[in-house]
């Protein structure tokens, strides 16, 4: 025969499902951190790799308005540089190659903004995830595993806070994924 259980009992459980569901978040978030330092890691690769069209990037407007003047008219001297003009159609593909590798470049920090905005947003997720085990944990008197908790934060905020003001955001996220408070965390 199976013994009933007090409401407060039912009560109890349920709170530490709750407080599961709120672990498992957290762990995800963890999870979701380490997925963004990769695609970041990567993005960043990329552009970095791309970085040889930089010099290409100042002289954007530049090469638009040459393309813009080379394709409309038939021109006796470089609309750029005002020397006599050999072979038009030339200068016309050297300048649209220039501007397509600037076209590369532009996707390529596009994408590595992208992913430090992800970052930054799980960042923000993983704040509010933490500090809602936070409550839950005061509210069931679980100090041991408060403090764990609270120590977990205060890399989170710094990482964010950096994060949003440095360029070498990959750094900083395997940074914070090798502190002790957080490697605490994942073993909670």
């Amino acid at each position: 025969m199976q013994k009933s259980r007090s409401p407060e009992d039912i009560a109890r459980a349920e709170q530490l499902r709750i407080l599961q569901r709120k672990c498992n978040q957290v762990q995800s978030d963890l999870e979701q951190t380490g997925q963004l330092y990769i695609r970041l890691t990567d993005a960043r690769e990329d552009f970095l790799g791309k970085m040889e069209c930089l010099d290409d990037a100042v002289f954007e407007t530049l090469l638009q308005e040459g393309r813009r003047l080379l394709a409309e008219r038939i021109l006796d001297e470089c609309p750029l540089c005002e020397q006599e003009l050999i072979d038009q159609g030339l200068l016309l593909a050297h300048v649209e190659e220039r501007l397509s590798k600037l076209g590369v470049l532009t996707l390529s920090k596009r994408a590595l903004q992208t992913q430090k905005r992800l970052a930054i947003e799980a960042a923000i997720a993983m704040q509010r995830d933490l500090k809602l085990l936070e409550e839950d944990l005061l509210d069931l008197k679980m100090d041991v595993h408060l403090l764990v908790v609270r120590s977990a934060l205060k890399p989170v905020d710094t990482w964010r806070k950096q994060f949003e003001a440095e360029s070498e955001s990959q750094k900083i996220i395997l940074d914070l994924l090798q502190t002790p408070e957080i490697q605490a965390l994942v073993c909670f």
